[in-house]
């Protein structure tokens, strides 16, 4: 049996670009340095909203979440290269309104950008020396107990509760 063609549900003239790919197309690398001032600009924006299938109902809302879920590498999106995301970063704590929205009422970026990007996040993770159990809680070996407390001898867990006290014979 043959594949079923189905209909395209975009005219076959739409570049199918993604976000990601019109995004890197405006980022430049000069002098060793990366510069991303050129991908919150209006002509990226224009450039991204032409490329939707559907106008979304908030374009700007809708623009706004697509550069931050690609800084978070979240919402299934590849996240941006470590110097991309650095250097956007930088622009984006800024409490400044947006270059492509300045002459406009929308107001994203005045209050700036607080969330950390993806490499930031496995950073931070990498950087965190304590063990994890397979539910996520963090345990201690009882030598890092007893380096942390500055105590010696045997411990058993509280069954009443979730303290350890020292045992005495």
């Amino acid at each position: 049996m043959g594949q079923i063609k189905r209909p395209r549900p975009y005219p076959a003239s739409l570049s199918l670009e993604s976000s990601y790919d019109i995004f890197m197309s405006f980022v430049q690398i000069v002098d060793g340095k990366v510069d991303c001032s050129k991908l919150l600009s209006s002509k990226c924006y224009k450039r991204w909203l032409r490329t939707r299938l559907r106008e979304p109902r908030k374009p700007p809302e809708s623009f706004r979440r697509a550069i931050t879920a690609h800084c978070r590498g979240e919402d299934g999106r590849r996240p941006f290269p470590r110097e991309v995301e650095e250097s956007l970063l930088k622009l984006m704590r800024k409490k400044r309104i947006w270059s492509c929205f300045r002459k406009t009422q929308v107001r994203i970026g005045a209050r700036g950008y607080q969330a950390i990007g993806y490499w930031e996040k496995k950073e931070r993770e990498e950087s965190c020396n304590i063990y994890k159990n397979t539910d996520g809680s963090s345990k201690q070996s009882d030598a890092q107990y007893h380096a942390l407390n500055n105590t010696s001898g045997s411990f058993a867990e509280d069954s009443n509760s979730n303290k350890r006290r020292k045992i005495t014979a």
